[in-house]
């Protein structure tokens, strides 16, 4: 009956919660298979923001391993899709802030607080 599950599932691009849970239990052949299922997504999204090849298949895989440490704060509130497209976004972001703060010889924590603060004064010059 699980096998069924999953397969339909499979079929329609929605993971099952039960599928995720597994995963969470530490069923690698179910944490494969939501691989499988998202792992080309993922490799769009990474190589649209990069533009290279090579960066974007290491960023998916970064990814992949995020996701693997942080399954169990998968609340299901959205798609697992949605939920691994945020998660992808921010391990980018994340190596961006990295790169940045090598350059510049700032901490990546530096490169992030003036990131926000940037974003903060475009909203309020904005909004006047």
């Amino acid at each position: 009956m699980q096998a069924i599950t999953d397969q339909s599932t499979a079929m329609t691009g929605r993971p099952s919660r039960t599928l995720v849970d597994r995963a969470v239990g530490g069923d690698t052949t179910a944490f494969e298979q939501l691989y499988r299922e998202n792992s080309g997504r993922i490799y769009a999204l990474c190589l649209r923001m990069t533009g290279k090849p090579a960066e974007a298949e290491e960023l998916v895989q970064q990814s992949f391993i995020r996701a693997w440490e942080k399954l169990h704060t998968f609340r299901g509130e959205a798609r697992f899709s949605t939920w691994m497209h945020r998660l992808a976004a921010n391990v980018i972001e994340g190596y961006r802030h990295d790169e940045i703060a090598r350059l510049t010889g700032v901490a990546s924590g530096t490169s992030k607080a003036q990131l926000h603060r940037a974003r903060r004064l475009l909203r309020e010059a904005l909004n006047q």
